[in-house]
């Protein structure tokens, strides 16, 4: 059985919003990410063997990518290695007929891991959360200034149309609070 379009729709932009910018740096500031070599590319000890002196990586990169003179963020480039490891190494996966979201991380600590799986999803709920109270906030804002006997109904004319309410003739609800004109018409 499958899913309607529009709720694969929803599963795929859920699952962007996880691998998002927002909630991977939310997900390495809590974890500190930053201190460990496995993500932060600066701490790891140089590699001194011979394979490491030829290997002409560093060296075709050093002429591709010509170094500027001047002062460079090193804060940015170590925030710019760890979300690249945490999304390389993310994996988000739906099979297209459920809502189930797999969240799988591969790193070199199974515990590191786990942790990294349930902040990402700790930190995706904090933030759906927020974004639903903020909505709330919005929608009840506006509904302040429909309260009876404040506000009076303008039949939308239209079929369908449920029409919009506005504020009393000074623009105030009952609570002295400005509300102005909802809606688009008058």
């Amino acid at each position: 059985m499958a899913t309607p379009t529009g709720d694969s729709a929803l599963v795929r932009s859920e699952m962007a919003t996880m691998n998002s910018r927002n909630v991977l740096q939310a997900v390495a500031a809590k974890l500190h990410l930053d201190r460990l070599p496995e993500f932060n590319s600066r701490l790891r000890p140089v590699d001194t063997s011979i394979w490491a002196k030829l290997d002409p990586r560093p060296w075709i990169n050093g002429l591709l990518h010509q170094h500027v003179d001047g002062p460079s963020d090193d804060h940015l480039a170590v925030e710019a290695d760890v979300e690249s490891t945490l999304e390389r190494n993310l994996s988000l996966v739906n099979d297209g007929r459920d809502y189930v979201i797999n969240i799988t991380y591969q790193s070199e600590d199974p515990a590191l891991s786990a942790a990294i799986v349930n902040t990402v999803i700790h930190s995706y709920l904090e933030q759906y959360i927020a974004e639903n109270v903020q909505a709330t906030g919005l929608r009840q804002s506006f509904a302040g200034c429909a309260r009876p006997g404040t506000a009076q109904r303008h039949d939308g004319g239209g079929k369908g149309d449920p029409g919009l309410f506005r504020a009393d003739r000074t623009g105030h609800d009952r609570a002295g609070h400005g509300c102005g004109t909802a809606g688009r018409r008058h």
